[in-house]
């Protein structure tokens, strides 16, 4: 009788290790299940879109084009400012990705181009003007530049947009957490599309 009972406990100690040692086998990012959402319920932006890159990286551009390509009216802007958010726009879309070469060819600095978005969306929030923050970038393409615009932008936003592999750490899904901004983590970049329609229809 007693050595059932102990064979018994054993077996539970034993299915307990095991579920524990699979459990901590896990990728981070797989025991870490962001607050996502596969699109908005309802639209949060107006359409007469200003588009900038966060950064200057090339990724605003394909943005632009995903805008056109779902026939709503906007203005792709390398070097917009917040004396640019005229009545004309009714919401911003940043998209972060950090360029050395490309902020110096619009001849600023890091700390310049992060006062100079930080001055386009205090002129959203102040016009009472959607603020949708997009990241593309890969893991390989995350650098201390690109998490510094991340802390500092994505926080900022009403809607979150990014590709599953730029959140290989959870950093937007914390992001979302902690200021209750929906998010939408997407396959790859060719599934940014029926969300970003979704915060303006």
């Amino acid at each position: 009788m007693w050595g059932a009972l102990v064979m018994r406990r054993f077996l539970v100690l034993l299915l307990i290790i095991i579920v524990l040692a699979f459990w901590y086998a896990l990728p981070r990012n797989s025991r870490e299940e962001p607050w996502t959402i596969p699109h908005l319920p309802r639209p949060v932006a107006e359409k007469r879109i200003l588009i900038t890159s966060a950064g200057q990286s090339t990724d605003g551009l394909i943005i632009a084009q995903m805008i056109r390509d779902l026939h709503l009216s906007y203005s792709y802007r390398r070097k917009a400012y917040g004396n640019d958010f005229s009545q004309w726009f009714a919401s911003l879309i940043l998209v972060l990705g950090y360029s050395h070469s490309n902020l110096q060819k619009v001849n600023l600095s890091f700390t310049e181009e992060i006062e100079r978005v930080q001055s386009l969306v205090d002129a959203a929030h102040r016009n009472g003007r959607a603020v949708i923050v997009v990241h593309l970038g890969g893991k390989n393409r995350r650098g201390y530049r690109d998490d510094v615009l991340i802390s500092r932008f994505a926080p900022q936003a009403d809607y979150l947009i990014v590709v599953k592999e730029g959140n290989y750490d959870n950093i937007f899904g914390r992001i979302a957490s902690q200021k209750g901004i929906p998010l939408t983590i997407c396959k790859d970049i060719r599934s940014i599309k029926p969300p970003l329609n979704s915060a303006y229809r």
